[in-house]
């Protein structure tokens, strides 16, 4: 009894200093100490999910970014920014010369404005934006929006 008691001790203390620490504690070993406390890779915590077994912050619902603006800045330069959306953690401005065009990434970051340099003077580009999650998760695209540089 006293080992095992003195075990719980001494694993409490070394988990409590390598956590205040940033030090990484193997889940199985908390899983030793009896209690079960379940961090294991399939426990909701790590996908942002709620005890209860709800979503949680689990991004399959991700919304796309709304309130989507493009202004032209001068000849080269149009500046674009949207709304943050809630639980993303970055964003993708994708581009065309067309509306039903292909669009590629310009821009992935965490900002919710970009502006877009180096532009053809007198043309009309369009854009979308997603956002998506520390997990690599991306939401739907928003609606296109357009200007033409001056």
């Amino acid at each position: 009894m006293k080992r095992k008691l003195f075990f719980l001790l001494t694993a409490t203390v070394l988990l409590f200093c390598t956590t205040c620490s940033g030090s990484f504690t193997d889940p199985g070993m908390l899983d030793q100490l009896g209690g079960g406390i379940g961090l294991g890779d399939d426990d909701d915590f790590w996908k942002g999910g709620n005890d209860d077994g709800s979503n949680g912050g689990n991004t399959s619902d991700l919304s796309a970014p709304k309130g989507v603006k493009a202004m032209a800045i001068s000849s080269s330069s149009i500046e674009i920014s949207w709304n943050a959306v809630s639980r993303a953690f970055r964003y993708n401005v994708y581009r065309s010369k067309s509306s039903s065009g292909t669009y590629e990434v310009i821009y992935s970051g965490y900002s919710t404005s970009y502006l877009d340099t180096e532009l053809s003077s007198k043309t009309t580009y369009y854009y979308k934006i997603s956002a998506s999650t520390l997990f690599g998760e991306e939401s739907a695209l928003s609606s296109s929006v357009f200007a033409r540089t001056k």
